[in-house]
């Protein structure tokens, strides 16, 4: 019988499971990705997590779109598309999806510091 995981635990679990393929994925410059994680935090409590995703939605690096990717696929979204639409619902709704995303966000960063990024 398999124990339980908490949140956390499945929050970190995922993170590794993002940070480890985008360390192997030969699309992206790691390091490029990781940089962006570094500060992504702060832009989201600066501007908020409708403006990053905007903002990330409108460049054009490869590890922009991977990192919302990753974002819409913890949320359980099939698309960046979805993740945009989803930000648009309700305020209850971004809320709790900001603070989700900002405690996977201090997963990978740590995940991603250690791996060298």
């Amino acid at each position: 019988m398999s124990a339980r995981k908490t949140l956390k635990q499945q929050t970190a679990i995922f993170a590794w499971d993002k940070v480890s393929e985008a360390n192997q994925d030969t699309r992206i410059k790691f390091s490029e990705y990781t940089q962006v994680l570094q500060g992504t935090g702060a832009m989201i409590l600066s501007c908020g997590l409708g403006q990053t995703v905007a903002f990330y939605y409108s460049q054009s690096g490869s590890h922009y779109k991977l990192i919302l990717e990753q974002w819409a696929k913890f949320l359980e979204l099939n698309s960046i598309e979805d993740l945009i639409k989803r930000l648009m619902v309700s305020s209850s709704t971004y809320r709790l999806d900001t603070n989700r995303i900002m405690s996977l966000l201090e997963w990978q960063k740590r995940y991603t510091k250690g791996m060298g990024g």
